[in-house]
């Protein structure tokens, strides 16, 4: 991978449609994000967050079509995306009494 540091193996899995010796970090770069913010393990995120500018990571989260809804909306709540919190990040009132 040019560009990459040898620590590139943890993410190779997630990008099973580009070749290891064409994968460009630099060109690729919201390929990657949107990948390891989809699919990524707690050692890939680590790694997304030491090779890329948290401003990086913010612009491909508010732009990616390919994120899902769920994914967006986690990501939205982690990096304190959100003006006004939506309901469903708020605690839920309890029906039942412990």
């Amino acid at each position: 991978m040019k560009g990459m540091e040898s620590d590139h193996k943890a993410i190779h899995p997630l990008l099973w449609d580009i070749a290891e010796d064409d994968l460009d970090e630099t060109r690729h770069s919201t390929t990657i994000i949107e990948r390891v913010l989809e699919y990524g393990n707690e050692v890939q995120v680590a790694w997304l967050f030491k090779r890329y500018s948290r401003s990086a990571i913010i612009t491909v989260v508010k732009k990616s079509r390919r994120l899902s809804k769920k994914s967006k909306n986690y990501w939205y709540l982690k990096l304190g995306l959100w003006s006004t919190p939506p309901r469903s990040a708020e605690p839920h009132a309890t029906i039942w009494k412990n």
